[in-house]
């Protein structure tokens, strides 16, 4: 089930975000046991390329905003998904989206194209300077 749709996810893209929702129905050693346990089966699943977990409250984030109350919704988890989300998407998408390009076209290339060598090269090239470019922007506080 979800675990074979977390390995094709994996597969076509670089950045997943991992949402336990209803954290607020379990008790907090509850809470650490199921987020450890999430963390530990997408680390297998995903060959230790382990995201990061987002333990949320999807009720209390509601209640927060329909309150103003701005220490309740952080406190929900979902300000920190927000955050992590808004960043990726002004920041890191277009990188990632440029490295799966190279990829792809990496695998269109091996082998079929007399040019091939010199084209994946070239590729591997362009591949390395996006990667560095953006070095250190996968680095999560808390995976």
């Amino acid at each position: 089930g979800e675990l074979g749709y977390l390995r094709q996810c994996r597969s076509s893209v670089r950045k997943l975000f991992l949402v336990v929702n209803k954290i607020d129905l379990v008790s907090e050693s509850e809470r650490r046991n199921v987020i450890e346990y999430v963390k530990s089966r997408a680390q297998e699943e995903l060959e230790n390329a382990a995201p990061r977990v987002y333990a949320v409250s999807a009720r209390d984030a509601i209640a927060a905003c329909l309150s103003s109350a701005s220490a309740k919704f952080a406190g929900s988890g979902v300000a920190a998904l927000q955050g992590d989300l808004v960043d990726y998407l002004t920041s890191q998408r277009n990188r990632d989206f440029l490295l799966q390009a190279c990829d792809r076209a990496s695998e269109l290339l091996a082998g079929n194209v007399p040019q091939g060598e010199e084209l994946l090269r070239r590729l591997g090239t362009l591949h390395s300077q996006i990667a560095e470019d953006g070095a250190g922007d996968d680095e999560d506080p808390e995976t």
